[in-house]
């Protein structure tokens, strides 16, 4: 019953049923029918609608993605590299301030 309810609304929507008052009645009375008008009448709305090209082609969208882990392994050893030569000075200075201190006290403590 379905698929024939399907036909009669969809030839209703598409303005090729030869009793829309009947169609318009039934729509009016069975909850049903009002659930599959609605469905269709959506699809069709879906199928009307202007959808732009995309100037890429899939295949290109696709390699992008691949080549991102490279990017952001990049990214990261420039960051780790950038972190290293700001830091190594301090640390270095910092452990000969430290040898500086363990020597005084060294030697304060003879």
């Amino acid at each position: 019953m379905n698929k024939k309810l399907e036909i009669l609304l969809s030839s209703y929507i598409d303005g090729e049923c030869e009793h829309p008052k009947i169609v318009e009645d039934m729509l009016k009375e069975d909850e049903k029918a009002k659930e599959i008008y609605t469905k269709l009448l959506t699809s069709k709305q879906i199928k009307d609608l202007n959808y732009t090209e995309c100037p890429l082609s899939f295949d290109k969208i696709i390699l992008s993605t691949k080549k991102e882990p490279i990017k952001q392994l990049l990214v990261t050893a420039g960051a780790v590299a950038i972190a290293f030569l700001l830091l190594f000075p301090l640390i270095k200075s910092s452990h000969q301030a430290q040898q500086f201190k363990s020597k005084i006290l060294t030697e304060a403590s003879r």
